[in-house]
């Protein structure tokens, strides 16, 4: 198996940091990961994944150790970035999984480019998120106190109670990585959440679509989820024992369930 290193690249007028793992036999899978987190947010799913795929994960803008372009970023900026990643390995067409922010992504480029997708999985996510009020509240937190002034806020939104009593070990890298991201780069991604609205696009999706929710998500709840898998025509729901980061609270289900879908 091919373990490649990361290396940074230029894409639509920034430097992210990609890393591709995996046969490149094996048919290409994207991965994007939700606002505060890193490439390693996959970390539970990549054993697996790197079997059945050719996987390409990279630091979103503002994140990790892409660039820190100060400024508001949008929806569109952010999912010309993951095209931008896609186009760099001479990839035409990909599956892709997202969560939160990356699945915001994911709907971005289902409608607007569906010929750069095959399947497509959309997790902890929906076609609008908060209201523009609760962004600016956040915004104005993290430019006042840093990343210290939400981390435990989002925490306790991302994970239920019972598994961050049950597991403050394993939740120590994630809080370390949010903990890693410059404020500026944090700010940028709200901005892209603050503005999105695809309410009136998401019907458009004709791409084979998994719809994953977290029966315990405040932050794109079960009932968000059930919309939005009922709005993609076709589309298959699947919630999990989670908070907002399914893919970390119930690990194995998630690997599974995306594995059995991006192999039909």
């Amino acid at each position: 198996m091919d373990h490649s290193s990361g290396t940074l690249i230029t894409v639509n007028g920034t430097t992210l940091y990609v890393i591709a793992e995996g046969d490149p036999a094996n048919p290409p899978l994207l991965l994007c990961n939700g606002l505060g987190t890193t490439h390693d947010m996959w970390a539970p799913q990549m054993p697996a994944f790197a079997e059945n795929f050719r996987v390409i994960r990279y630091d979103g803008r503002g994140h990790g150790r892409s660039a820190v372009p100060v400024g508001e970023y949008s929806l569109e900026q952010l999912s010309r970035d993951a095209l931008g990643v896609l186009a760099h390995f001479g990839i035409d067409k990909a599956h892709f999984c997202g969560l939160s922010l990356g699945g915001a992504v994911g709907q971005w480029i289902a409608i607007h480019a569906p010929q750069n997708l095959n399947r497509l999985v959309l997790s902890n996510t929906a076609p609008i998120f908060g209201t523009p009020e609760s962004w600016m509240a956040r915004i104005k937190t993290v430019r006042d106190y840093g990343m210290g002034g939400i981390a435990e806020t989002l925490l306790k939104r991302w994970f239920t109670d019972k598994f961050l009593e049950m597991y403050s070990n394993g939740v120590a890298p994630i809080r370390k990585m949010l903990m890693s991201i410059q404020p500026d780069g944090y700010i940028g991604g709200c901005a892209a959440l603050r503005d999105m609205d695809l309410r009136s696009q998401v019907s458009s999706i004709t791409a084979p679509t998994l719809v994953i929710g977290g029966l315990d998500d405040p932050s794109t709840t079960p009932r968000q989820s059930h919309d939005l898998a009922k709005t993609i025509k076709g589309a298959v729901l699947d919630l999990l024992p989670a908070a907002h980061l399914a893919n970390y609270e119930c690990p194995g289900d998630f690997t599974d369930v995306v594995i059995k879908f991006l192999r039909r």
